[in-house]
């Protein structure tokens, strides 16, 4: 029916989006779990240094310091994986608004010629 009539057969694919919002939850656990590790490791060059070992303290504080960059890299690239999803479902969005568009227009021209035969 509305094959000839110029609407878009186009069926919006949400599977990366949905791929992309768990994969950024899992950069999210990560950074999480690094920045957990980062601070128990700041505690313990906190209890070395007061024992008098700041040669170890200064190796805890440097490997403490290395996870949190690496905590904040993964989150970044989180953010960035549901800015692409947000970014890919607004043109899934879009395109779903032009097939309803072009649908809609069809239906009233069908109307329109059907009117007179009633």
């Amino acid at each position: 029916m509305f094959a000839s009539s110029g609407v878009k057969s186009i069926k919006p694919d949400n599977s990366k989006g949905v791929w992309a919002v768990r994969a950024s939850g899992e950069n999210v656990e990560g950074a999480v779990a690094l920045e957990l590790e980062a601070a128990e490791q700041v505690d313990a060059a906190q209890s070395e240094q007061t024992r008098g070992e700041t040669s170890l303290s200064v190796d805890l504080l440097i490997d403490a310091i290395k996870k949190e960059r690496d905590s904040l890299d993964l989150l970044e690239q989180g953010v960035e994986m549901l800015h692409q999803s947000l970014e890919q479902r607004r043109r899934s969005l879009e395109q779903q608004e032009e097939i309803l568009n072009a649908l809609t227009d069809c239906l009233i021209k069908e109307g329109i010629k059907d009117a007179p035969r009633r």
